[in-house]
């Protein structure tokens, strides 16, 4: 899959001398496309979710940051009125590098439904990224 992003990994070190690549292309259990570019600690890139989007491919831009083998990174669905942010940390599976993130879904509501119940637009999971 080329997207014309270019990959960097962070200037951080795991035991001092293999350093942490956040960089490139990841999906999740769902089929969910992640790709990351990593400049410093600022991640930018972009997501395209496999669940929720009627059978369409809609990409949004993200943006983040890394702090050695951790992450987090954001993206804003406007068309769908909603927000998710992942945190997560970057270590491995047989060997392979997988991100382990929770994540926080947030749905804009009206005001009546905020009062009503003030965490009902808002959806808590778990997703595991492995490379593409």
């Amino acid at each position: 899959m080329e997207s014309g992003l270019q990959y960097h990994g962070t200037t951080a070190c795991r035991g001092g001398n293999e350093p942490l690549d956040f960089g490139g292309i990841w999906v999740n259990q769902f089929g969910s496309t992640l790709e990351l570019c990593v400049t410093g600690n600022a991640v930018t890139g972009r997501f395209e979710s496999a669940v929720g989007d009627e059978n369409q491919t809609v990409w949004v831009g993200l943006c983040g940051r890394v702090l050695n083998d951790l992450i987090t990174f954001n993206v804003a669905y406007e068309r769908y009125h909603t927000v998710i942010s992942w945190t997560g940390r970057l270590s491995s599976d047989g060997g392979k590098p997988i991100i382990n993130a929770l994540w926080l879904h947030v749905s804009d509501t009206s005001d009546d439904q905020q009062r009503a119940g003030p965490w009902s637009s808002t959806r808590i999971g778990a997703d595991v990224f492995r490379r593409a």
